[in-house]
C-alpha cells in the first residue's frame, strides 16, 4: 500500500477503482462489542502488486484479498468463541473498503483507528513501504497511551518474512520485535514465499492457514473480553480501576457430574462466564449426560481448554463398565492425557450413606495424590471453590503454561558417540525431573514433524536442539520451524544449541539470532558437558561457544 494508492482512491458503488480492494464492506454498520469504542478492531495493511482486472473492471489485488478474507475467517471465529449469536455481542472488524467517501482520507484513517480498541498489522515489505501504514500504528499507539492502556492492543500477521529491524518502533516495544503470527514458511527475508492460504483458503486443506488463524482469534477474543470486564466493572470517576484479573478470558472444560450436582453445576457456569471465563461446552450446546456424548464432549472441547473443573459426591456412578472412578476418572484420566490440568471438589454431602467399595478407593486415591500434589479436594461451599479456581487460573497465567517438560530434537547419526551423548543428555534432563518429549521422524524425507508438537512445544520449559557432525542447514531450518510454533515468553525457558561429535572443520552456526544458548559437546569431557547442560536447564549460566 504506497501512498500514491492510497491517497489516489475513487469509489464508485463502493468499490475502489485504482490499486484498491475488490472487496465490499461486510461489517461498516455492525454495532462494536466493546462500547467504549467505535471499532473493536482496525486492520492495517498494504495493497500489493495489482494483476489485471476482474470482470468489473477493477484492479485485482490478490494481497488485498486475502486480507479481507482473513478479516471474515476471524469475525466468524471470533464470534464461536464469544459463544453467542447475539448481534449485540459480535465483533467489528474494520477494513479500508469501508471509508466514508465524503470525508478527507488522513482524518478518515485517523478518526478510525483512534476509535478501535485492537489493531491488526498484516506485515510485509508493502507495508514497510508505506507511510501511511507507519503513520497508522503511530496514531494507534498514541491513541492507546492517552486512554492509559496497556501495550499488548497490537497483533502482527506476518504474511511475508520482512526484516524486523525495519519494523516501526510501535511495534518493538521495549526494542524487541512482538511475535506476532506466522503466516508463512520458516523463510529469511527476500526469500520467495506466498502467505498460507493464498491466495484464498481451502476448508479442509491449508492447515497451516486455519490453525494460526485460530490462534488469532482465540488471541483477539482474550483481549476483547478483557477490555469488556473493564468496561463492566469501571468504577465512579476518581476511583481507580482494579486491575483485571488473569483468569478473565481462559477457556475450562465444565465436566460432567452427577445428576445431584446438576444445580451447583449451572450456579458456577454462571460465576465464570460473570467473570468473562469462557466455558466448555458452549451454554446452548447439549450438555453430557452420558458416556458416548461425554467423550464426543471431551473430543471436541477438552483439546480447547485449559483447565477442567468437576466436581463429584457420594455418588461414583456405574459408567463407563469397568472404568475405575467411573465416569469422573475417565475425566481425570482424558486430562492426563492431553496434559490438561482439572481442579476437583469433592462435595460428599452424605458421608453416612453407604457406598461402593471401588469408589472409597478412588476417593481415597485422589486425597492421596492431591496430598502429594497440594491440591485442594475439600471447600467449605461454592464461593470458597470458585475463589480456589480463579486463583488457580489467575496463577497458570502468570506461568503462562510452561511446564517441566523438554522438547529434545536430533538428527539421526547412529554409532557409539551420538550413543553416548544421547545418554548424557536424556539422563541430565531426568536429573531435573522433566519428561522428555522426541519428535518423531518422516519416514520419507527423514525431517523431523515439529507441528504435530506444537502445543507441547508451547507448554514446555526447555527446547534443546543437538546438531551431530555440524550438519548446520538441518539446525537452522529446524531451529526457524521451532521459532514459528513458539509462542511462550522464550525468557521463561531454555533454549539450548548443542554441537555434537563429529568435528568436520565446516565453519561456525550462528545462532545468537535465535537466542539459544550454546553447548560444545565436540571436544569436551562428559562432565563438563553434563555440567553446562545443568546451568542452561536451570538457569543459572548462559555458556556461549
Amino acid at each position: 500500500m504506497l501512498l500514491k494508492s492510497r491517497r489516489d482512491r475513487r469509489y464508485s458503488s463502493g468499490w475502489p477503482s485504482e490499486a484498491g480492494s475488490a472487496h465490499a464492506s461486510s461489517v461498516g454498520s455492525d454495532m462494536p462489542y466493546l462500547s467504549s469504542y467505535d471499532h473493536d478492531v482496525f486492520v492495517s495493511y498494504a495493497h500489493g502488486p495489482t494483476l489485471g482486472k476482474d470482470s468489473r473492471g477493477q484492479a485485482r489485488d490478490p494481497l488485498s484479498k486475502w486480507t479481507q478474507t482473513l478479516k471474515e475467517n476471524l469475525k466468524t471465529h471470533i464470534a464461536v468463541y464469544l459463544r453467542t449469536k447475539d448481534p449485540a455481542r459480535q465483533v467489528n472488524i474494520w477494513m479500508d473498503a469501508d471509508l466514508e467517501g465524503n470525508k478527507p482520507l488522513s482524518q478518515n484513517l485517523k478518526t478510525k483507528i483512534e476509535n478501535s480498541a485492537l489493531l491488526i498489522v498484516v506485515m510485509s515489505d508493502f507495508y514497510l513501504g508505506s507511510t501511511w501504514c507507519g503513520e497508522e500504528v503511530r496514531w494507534f499507539a498514541d491513541a492507546v497511551r492517552n486512554r492509559g492502556g496497556d501495550d499488548d492492543r497490537v497483533f502482527v500477521v506476518r504474511a511475508y518474512p520482512t526484516e524486523e529491524s525495519s519494523w516501526p518502533d510501535a511495534l518493538k516495544p521495549g526494542g524487541n520485535p512482538l511475535p506476532g503470527y506466522f503466516f508463512h514458511p520458516p523463510n529469511e527475508p527476500g526469500e520467495p514465499v506466498a502467505p498460507f492460504g493464498w491466495p484464498s483458503p481451502t476448508d479442509g486443506e491449508d492447515k497451516e492457514y486455519w490453525n494460526e488463524q485460530s490462534r488469532l482469534a482465540k488471541q483477539i477474543t482474550t483481549q476483547l473480553q478483557r477490555l469488556k470486564w473493564i468496561e463492566t466493572n469501571r468504577p465512579p470517576a476518581g476511583t481507580e480501576l482494579a486491575a483485571v484479573p488473569l483468569s478473565v478470558g481462559r477457556s475450562v472444560f465444565l465436566g460432567y457430574m452427577h445428576d445431584t450436582l446438576e444445580e451447583i453445576r449451572d450456579e458456577l457456569r454462571h460465576k465464570l462466564e460473570d467473570q468473562g471465563i469462557t466455558v466448555l461446552p458452549p451454554q446452548g450446546e447439549e450438555d453430557p449426560v452420558d458416556e458416548s456424548t461425554l467423550r464426543k464432549a471431551l473430543s471436541t472441547y477438552l483439546g480447547q481448554s485449559e483447565t477442567m473443573l468437576l466436581i463429584a459426591n457420594e455418588y461414583g456412578g456405574s459408567w463407563p463398565v469397568g472404568q475405575e472412578g467411573g465416569h469422573i476418572g475417565l475425566q481425570l484420566q482424558k486430562a492426563r492425557e492431553q496434559r490438561v490440568p482439572c481442579h476437583l471438589w469433592l462435595t460428599e454431602t452424605d458421608r453416612s450413606k453407604k457406598k461402593k467399595n471401588d469408589w472409597c478407593l478412588f476417593i481415597k486415591k485422589l486425597k492421596e495424590m492431591a496430598s502429594q500434589t497440594h491440591e485442594q479436594l475439600d471447600h467449605k461451599d461454592l464461593d470458597a471453590f470458585f475463589a480456589y479456581l480463579q486463583a488457580k487460573l489467575d496463577l497458570s497465567g502468570k506461568q503462562r503454561g510452561v511446564e517441566q517438560l523438554a522438547v529434545v530434537c536430533m538428527n539421526e547419526p547412529q554409532g557409539e558417540p551420538y550413543a553416548k551423548l544421547r545418554e548424557l543428555i536424556f539422563k541430565t534432563l531426568a536429573e531435573s525431573e522433566r519428561l522428555v518429549v522426541t519428535p518423531a521422524h518422516d519416514a520419507k524425507d527423514g525431517q523431523i514433524k515439529l507441528k504435530e508438537l506444537e502445543s507441547v512445544i508451547n507448554r514446555a520449559d526447555t527446547i534443546l536442539v543437538v546438531c551431530y557432525d555440524q550438519d548446520w542447514i538441518w539446525a537452522n531450518n529446524v531451529i526457524r520451524e521451532l521459532r514459528q510454533l513458539n509462542r511462550t515468553d522464550s525468557a521463561r525457558r531454555a533454549q539450548i544449541f548443542v554441537v555434537g561429535p563429529v568435528n568436520k572443520q565446516q565453519g561456525a552456526f550462528n545462532v545468537e539470532a535465535f537466542k539459544f544458548r550454546t553447548v560444545d559437546a565436540l571436544s569436551r569431557d562428559e562432565d563438563v558437558v553434563r555440567d553446562q547442560l545443568r546451568q542452561v536447564i536451570n538457569g543459572v549460566g548462559k555458556p556461549r561457544n
